[in-house]
């Protein structure tokens, strides 16, 4: 996601969309909801998770994880094919369009930097790293006919509650319609009238109206996918990790 997406809710021309960039029926095959009401490829944890359900079948299929990657890429199909045809079992064996050919060693660029970016000239000053978000899951019971007023009873506002729920697209949620919805709010109270006069409600109201800085970072291996939320860089060193995997959308 960092190679494809820079971390951003991004929509690429054929419509990939969001941190891990999949595409419309990609998405709804892996278990993301998708309509004129919500697009949960625009929702961090569960699009994270649907891109650790593809990255592990398709290492089960080829076993070898840089042939995953590439599949994410390029599609299974597309590595099938192309191992079929030019009989060889390894990405680094294939020749591939210019983008997959390059996408593995960019993804293992990436990696080394984060591990050690002083090594290659980058100095993180800490007091540019975002500040961590308070905030707590709301699991939804009732729907919701009017999202911003909705907003001003849980004490925050709309602008905060799209901001940390981009997947929500209109200003009303049927819960009846889905049944397992869960709403991420600030622990701490967005009082717009009171904040002025309040450093705590200014913090918070600072810090949530930052861009979203949570870095999804799937750790695979053979018989798991775990997902850590960072919020800041840079990300601990992850050598003892098969792959650690960034993407572009199936």
């Amino acid at each position: 996601s960092v190679i494809e997406s820079g971390l951003t809710q991004a929509t690429s021309p054929s419509g990939a969309k969001g941190f891990w960039q999949f595409l419309k029926a990609t998405a709804k095959e892996y278990g993301l909801r998708v309509n004129h009401e919500i697009d949960e490829r625009l929702n961090v944890e569960k699009s994270t998770q649907s891109a650790c359900r593809y990255l592990k079948k398709a290492y089960r299929e080829f076993g070898s994880w840089s042939l995953a990657a590439a599949s994410y890429n390029m599609g299974m199909n597309g590595v099938r094919r192309a191992l079929e045809k030019q009989q060889v079992n390894s990405y680094f064996d294939l020749s591939l369009n210019e983008e997959t050919s390059r996408y593995v060693f960019r993804m293992l660029a990436i990696k080394e930097i984060m591990e050690d970016p002083k090594k290659f000239g980058f100095e993180i000053n800490t007091n540019h790293l975002y500040p961590e978000y308070n905030l707590k899951p709301l699991n939804l019971t009732e729907s919701i006919s009017d999202l911003s007023k909705w907003a001003r009873e849980k004490e925050t506002t709309l602008k905060v509650i799209r901001r940390l729920n981009p997947w929500i697209l209109r200003d009303r949620l049927n819960v009846n319609r889905y049944g397992d919805l869960k709403i991420l709010i600030p622990s701490i109270p967005v009082n717009v009238t009171y904040a002025a006069n309040n450093a705590k409600a200014v913090s918070a109201a600072e810090a949530i109206a930052k861009p979203f800085p949570v870095a999804a970072v799937v750790f695979p291996t053979a018989s798991s996918c775990s997902v850590f939320s960072l919020t800041s860089f840079p990300i601990p060193a992850i050598s003892d990790i098969p792959c650690a995997l960034s993407a572009t959308g199936p």
